[in-house]
C-alpha cells in the first residue's frame, strides 16, 4: 500500500486532507496524541484548556514514564477545570521511542 493512501486517524474518506512527509523518530523521542476534549476543556471562565498548555505538561514530563505522562496530563485537565463537567470525552496516547 502507497502512503498516499493512507487516510490519517480520524479522517473519514468523504473529508479532504493534505498529505504530509514522514516526520523521523529518534531514540528517546516522545510522540504525544491528544483528542480536542483535551484542549477544549474549560475552567469556571470558560477559557479553553489550549494546546499550549497540554505541550507544557508533556514536556515537563519528559523524563516520566509515558503513563506518568498521561496522568499528569488529566490531571492538569482537572485542576484546571476544577472537577467540573467536561464538555468531550479526553483521549491521549503517548510514546516514547526506546530503539
Amino acid at each position: 500500500m502507497c502512503s498516499s493512501d493512507l487516510i490519517p486517524l480520524g479522517i473519514f474518506d468523504h473529508t479532504a486532507y493534505q498529505a504530509s512527509d514522514a516526520l523521523p523518530l529518534n531514540p528517546g523521542d516522545l510522540l504525544a496524541l491528544f483528542s480536542d476534549g483535551i484542549t477544549e476543556a474549560v475552567n469556571e471562565a470558560q477559557e479553553p484548556y489550549s494546546i499550549e498548555r497540554a505541550l507544557d505538561v508533556i514536556a515537563s514530563c519528559r523524563s516520566s514514564q509515558t503513563v506518568e505522562t498521561v496522568d499528569e496530563l488529566c490531571q492538569a485537565i482537572r485542576d484546571y477545570s476544577h472537577g467540573g463537567a467536561l464538555q468531550d470525552d479526553i483521549t491521549a496516547l503517548v510514546c516514547r521511542v526506546t530503539a
